[in-house]
């Protein structure tokens, strides 16, 4: 595939916004409640995460083979990192953007944050860094404190194995975006759930109500 084909098709699919393409309706839930509720606990396996994951880790992956094809060192430097960076916090204002929640809170984009940290860190340090983050969300029951989590194990774990600091810098400051846009606008983050694990009633995507 060309060059260009690759970086745009990368650029679109992690600006691009899920939702709407795949127009479910959604629930949202705080993690407290989906782990007081246990028909809510697998509620976030849905579509719309699926999608998101996949976007994530494809249009990262896509963004740095277009910069490998021009030189197998160029996805390490740092015009392929602000790229990344770019398009990707882009993908993660419009997704916030068009998610339709309660006006106190905002969609957390677990799952794209996800496949964009597989893309963009070694494998050995996303499979200890992603699963440290959920546990710590878990734990805690806050999914900012998850993201925070990622990140730091993520450059924890990075620097032990002696990655380049560029993309360990670019994958921890991609996990922090929600945390940071949560606090600038004051709203707390809330997972998207199926509606079948709350007792809601739909009335549009990403509009609904307790029953």
């Amino acid at each position: 595939m060309p060059t260009y084909l690759l970086y745009l098709s990368g650029v679109l699919l992690l600006a691009l916004p899920s939702g709407p393409l795949i127009r479910r309706y959604l629930k949202t839930l705080t993690l407290s409640d989906v782990a007081d509720r246990p028909g809510a606990r697998l509620g976030w396996v849905h579509l719309l995460n699926a999608f998101d994951l996949a976007r994530g880790f494809a249009g990262a992956t896509l963004i740095l083979a277009a910069f490998a094809s021009i030189h197998p060192a160029a996805p390490r430097q740092l015009p392929a990192r602000a790229v990344l960076v770019i398009a990707a916090t882009a993908g993660l204002l419009i997704q916030h953007g068009l998610h339709k929640t309660k006006e106190e809170t905002m969609h957390a984009p677990f799952a794209y944050l996800a496949g964009l940290t597989l893309a963009i860190l070694p494998l050995k340090v996303a499979l200890f860094a992603l699963p440290i983050g959920t546990l710590s969300a878990i734990g805690m029951r806050h999914i900012g404190w998850g993201f925070i989590m990622t990140a730091v194990s993520a450059g924890a774990f990075g620097l032990l194995f002696k990655q380049n600091y560029l993309t360990l810098a670019t994958a921890c400051f991609l996990l922090i975006v929600p945390v940071l846009l949560s606090r600038l606008v004051n709203r707390s983050l809330v997972l998207a759930v199926r509606p079948g694990a709350a007792k809601v009633e739909t009335s549009g995507y990403g509009r609904l109500r307790e029953v």
